[in-house]
């Protein structure tokens, strides 16, 4: 089964891009502010573990139906296997090429919910945290150790730093229209939400941001 309009991606990859690969990615920026290093351990956070199933009740309603999967069931599958402590996978891995992976995940995502007009905190502050991260330090001032991103590069590392520094719409503009094409960068909804986001964990950590998804 084809979907139209995704260049002939099969409805199984466009799934598994947005709901197990763009909840990976989701995940690992905040969890990785947050404090923690490994997946299993960012699971066993109940704000974390909140704050993905709030990713793939946002996610879900966009991802088109395919052929004798349970899409619910597979929602639940995906949280048990991120879980698993025995898979000791890391966040930084997972936030390798985010620059890439961002635009593949969620890009298709944000411009189904800006067209009808829905909501996407989760994924805003999903890119938030992206964002914060790929400046270099955290919260603390800290640098970021094992930052891999070579398709963003120095251009996204300044973008990234310039939003950090005044978190706005107008900060945040050219950081989409690079990394998330001109259709997001001009949407008021997308760069109010995410520069509030920002502005969010610069403020309180996030830590206390994702606290409100225990």
């Amino acid at each position: 089964i084809m979907v139209k309009g995704e260049g002939g991606v099969h409805v199984y990859e466009s799934m598994k891009l947005r709901l197990l690969n763009g909840t990976h990615s989701a995940m690992a920026y905040v969890s990785y502010l947050a404090g923690h290093r490994l997946v299993g351990d960012a699971m066993a956070d109940p704000a974390v573990l909140g704050f993905v199933g709030s990713f793939l009740d946002e996610v879900l309603p966009t991802v088109p139906e395919v052929a004798g999967i349970d899409l619910p069931q597979y929602r639940s599958s995906l949280i048990e296997r991120f879980s698993n402590p025995y898979i000791k996978d890391t966040l930084l891995r997972l936030a390798e090429d985010g620059s890439q992976k961002l635009k593949t995940t969620m890009q298709p995502v944000l411009l189904e919910q800006i067209s009808d007009g829905k909501s996407f905190d989760t994924m805003a502050l999903a890119i938030g945290g992206w964002i914060r991260f790929m400046s270099g330090t955290d919260e603390k001032g800290a640098v970021i150790d094992g930052i891999k991103d070579p398709q963003g590069g120095a251009t996204l590392t300044a973008l990234a730093q310039a939003v950090v520094a005044s978190p706005t719409p107008a900060t945040v503009a050219p950081l989409l229209q690079e990394y998330f094409g001109s259709e997001v960068a001009a949407s008021d909804a997308a760069l109010t939400s995410i520069a509030a986001a920002v502005s969010q964990i610069n403020e309180s950590g996030a830590k206390s941001v994702l606290s409100r998804y225990a």
